[in-house]
């Protein structure tokens, strides 16, 4: 009899170990994947700031266009291209950018443009209950181009 008893216990003990130890095991692995999440948002918003730099430098210098029909080009990039790609819950939360040019033609070699993007990260998988405790997180980004030299025409 004591046998069997015993044998009830123990799992009975076992049950109460993991009705406690679960909740912790899981809360840290789903701190780890958010943090992989952070880290994949900022991945894109860094990779982000680099293409609308490079394309802007480029597309200015080329076509000297204004510098706000680039700023419109800069948006509509961000909302088609970027925001989609970010992995959040929080379905209102926008990029900011600010594109500031030593020369706003950027026409000379040398100008260059800084595109800076800033992003309120919404948590994806932490519950309300704990990330209403945790302090608001923005990634950013920044790029800086420079306009290079022409190169010389062909044949000469």
């Amino acid at each position: 009899m004591r046998k069997h008893s015993s044998r009830r216990s123990q799992r009975g003990a076992e049950i109460v170990e993991i009705a406690i130890v679960l909740p912790v095991i899981l809360i840290v692995f789903l701190g780890f994947v958010e943090l992989a999440v952070g880290f994949f948002d900022q991945a894109i918003l860094t990779q982000a700031a680099r293409a609308m730099a490079r394309e802007t430098i480029r597309d200015i210098g080329q076509s000297q266009s204004l510098y706000t029909n680039v700023e419109s080009d800069l948006r509509a990039y961000l909302t088609q291209s970027v925001e989609p790609n970010l992995i959040s819950w929080d379905d209102n939360s926008t990029i900011a950018f600010e594109a500031l040019a030593t020369d706003p033609w950027a026409t000379d070699s040398g100008d260059a443009i800084t595109i800076n993007l800033s992003y309120d990260y919404g948590y994806f998988l932490l519950p309300a209950f704990l990330s209403s405790g945790l302090p608001n997180i923005t990634l950013s980004a920044s790029a800086t181009m420079r306009k290079l030299p022409e190169p010389p025409p062909k044949g000469e």
